[in-house]
């Protein structure tokens, strides 16, 4: 009987163990799609535009884009050493939702040929908590980036207000739209969104008819405790 016992306990730890490197493997999977690969993407948009400038002759923008290049290759660097030490990666969110947000929409830009608006109510953002702020700010990166690869969209825009009781964090393009067949379930950047929606107690939805524009809502109530590492 005893040996049976010790035989369940040792089990039940094993288990616990497992599932506790399955949900570690998960969160790093989902920020190193979420931040970093989001981070070289946005490298690769200040090279073009670079490219583009020096191309037309504007040499003081093209050296412009190229130094922040250069800060956004170094932050990418930054986050992958702090993976690879096992240690958190500095979230970008520490009090000022909406200037973290402003930040965000500067780097995804494409210069000259697109441009978000973030709409942010004030007393919303200083309502966020820094999990919550930090969730969606990742949820907004991976947005900007299928606006800008996927959807083709030049314009857009990002807003946050708090109504009945929940936050409201809505992302619209222009671009041409995921089809009905896109839900919110498939491709690793969708997945991820809905993960980090549902960590906040929240809902994700997507509206995005072919060839209308998509625009994503995220509701998540004002006093959920957020369990999204």
């Amino acid at each position: 009987v005893q040996l049976r016992l010790s035989t369940q306990i040792a089990l039940r730890h094993s288990e616990e163990t497992l599932k506790d490197a399955l949900q570690e493997r998960t969160r790093i999977s989902r920020d190193l799609h979420d931040r970093v690969l989001q981070s070289l993407f946005a490298v690769g948009l200040m090279m073009t535009a670079a490219k583009d400038a020096v191309a037309n002759q504007h040499i003081g923008d093209g050296l412009n884009h190229v130094d922040q290049a250069v800060v956004q290759c170094d932050a990418a660097i930054s986050e992958i050493r702090q993976f690879i030490s096992g240690l958190p990666v500095v979230p970008d969110h520490e009090e000022d939702f909406e200037v973290a947000l402003g930040k965000l929409i500067r780097t995804m830009e494409w210069p000259e040929s697109t441009s978000f608006e973030a709409v942010v109510e004030s007393d919303a953002a200083q309502s966020l908590s820094h999990a919550q702020g930090l969730q969606l700010l990742n949820i907004a990166r991976e947005a900007l980036r299928n606006c800008l690869q996927h959807a083709c969209a030049t314009q857009g825009k990002i807003a946050l207000r708090r109504e009945n009781g929940s936050f409201h964090f809505e992302i619209e393009d222009n671009g041409i739209g995921l089809g009905s067949s896109r839900q919110p379930s498939q491709g690793q950047g969708l997945r991820n969104m809905l993960s980090r929606a549902e960590g906040l107690d929240g809902t994700l939805t997507i509206s995005s008819p072919h060839g209308q524009g998509t625009r994503l809502s995220v509701v998540i109530p004002n006093q959920a405790v957020p369990h999204v590492s």
